[in-house]
């Protein structure tokens, strides 16, 4: 009887780990994951330690000061201004023209300052203050109008370039009220403070 020769496949001499390297990789990526996850997991589930502070909510009306108008008393006027606005000097000289000296300052971003100053002088003419004076004589930089105030005509003195500058005279009797409102950042605030200045203030001049 004729046998026929049987053969046999070769065997595949590729290593193990060279065969299924691809199913081991993404055996260990899912590990690491799994076990990272599964740790964060446990962290959260642990008690904070330590000490927590809990920052207490500033009252509304402390929120709300700087929207309250203040108000001045001095020797010669009186009148409110924003709250926004803190005094931070005042004087009634003894001797000399200037009776009475305001400043007022922002506490904003912007720096605006408000002066208010009254003299007394022997002649009752505007020009007879040297800050007057010193506007007068530089109109290319202080555009000069006018301006009204209850019953009194009085000038106003615009500097539009920095510092920017809104500066009220007015006049009663022989003596002189100045209003100077500056900004070195912009004008168009300071003929609103100007007015809100002017809105209440009394003079305590008879």
């Amino acid at each position: 009887m004729w046998l026929r020769k049987q053969t046999s496949l070769p065997k595949d001499s590729t290593p193990f780990y060279k065969r299924y390297r691809f199913l081991i990789f993404l055996f260990l990526i899912l590990f690491f994951l799994f076990s990272g996850a599964y740790s964060t997991w446990l962290f959260l589930q642990k008690p904070a330690i330590g000490e927590v502070r809990v920052a207490k909510e500033a009252p509304a009306e402390d929120r709300d000061s700087s929207k309250k108008p203040k108000q001045y008393e001095g020797k010669y006027l009186t009148f409110s201004y924003p709250g926004i606005y803190a005094e931070k000097a005042r004087e009634t000289p003894v001797n000399g023209p200037v009776k009475e000296s305001i400043f007022l300052s922002a506490a904003d971003f912007e720096g605006r300052k408000i002066a208010i100053i009254v003299e007394q002088r022997e002649e009752s003419n505007f020009e007879v203050s040297p800050s007057f004076q010193m506007r007068l004589l530089h109109p290319k930089t202080y555009a000069r109008t006018s301006i009204g105030w209850e019953d009194l005509d009085g000038v106003l003195f615009t500097k539009n370039s920095q510092v920017f500058e809104q500066t009220a005279f007015f006049q009663k009797k022989n003596f002189i009220l100045s209003i100077s409102t500056t900004s070195p950042l912009r004008i168009d605030t300071l003929r609103e403070d100007l007015e809100n200045i002017l809105r209440n203030l009394e003079w305590k001049i008879q």
